[in-house]
């Protein structure tokens, strides 16, 4: 099941939790640490988080929340940051940290992680003057630690519900990804941006 825009979904009781609306045009740079994960099995599996933890994710959800409203990437990238260093303690990523470190050498807005799965990325604001720069350095750099990377950039969904009316400069709000090469593929070159 897919949503028009970025939306809080319940997994595991598998409901809509909330509608966040929409982000200007955003890319992820990343790549794929390998194997596999049996979701299902990993969703059974019982999460050593405390009561504190709960509450921290709640508390970053809220922020999340805010920053889409107010269309703040710089913000967005903080919680998906900080949302990954928590989720080592579960489900560990040993690129993390090298990553964290491409994304201050190219001044990414954070870096993201597939919290079930082997994936992760920088993610780059594409507005940016210097989005090209960026996403390029990002993808030699991906490149050399994994062997692999890929690009992803978000669509736009215009009439997406609770969506905020865009900023002038910034077009129509967009949200969801494509997928723009392959992971597990080396590229030769800058990536098609």
């Amino acid at each position: 099941m897919l949503y028009p825009g970025i939306v809080a979904f319940r997994h595991r009781a598998v409901r809509l939790r909330g509608v966040l609306g929409s982000l200007p045009a955003m890319a992820v740079v990343g790549i794929d640490e390998g194997g596999s994960v049996d979701t299902v099995g990993f969703n059974r599996i019982p999460k050593p988080f405390t009561a504190a933890d709960r509450h921290r994710y709640a508390h970053l959800l809220d922020r999340l929340t805010r920053a889409v409203r107010t269309r703040d990437l710089a913000e967005v990238g903080r919680v998906a940051t900080r949302s990954a260093l928590m989720n080592q303690a579960l489900r560990h990523k040993w690129s993390l940290e090298p990553l964290r470190e491409i994304c201050r050498e190219v001044g990414g807005l954070g870096v993201t992680v597939g919290h079930s799965g082997t994936t992760l990325g920088v993610l780059l604001d594409a507005a940016d003057p210097a989005y090209t720069r960026r996403a390029t350095a990002a993808a030699q750099a991906c490149t050399d630690l994994a062997g692999n990377v890929a690009v992803y950039r978000t669509l736009s969904f215009p009439n997406t519900p609770n969506a905020p009316a865009p900023h002038p400069r910034q077009g129509p709000p967009t949200s969801g990804w494509r997928r723009r090469s392959s992971p597990g593929r080396t590229i030769s070159g800058p990536p098609r941006l």
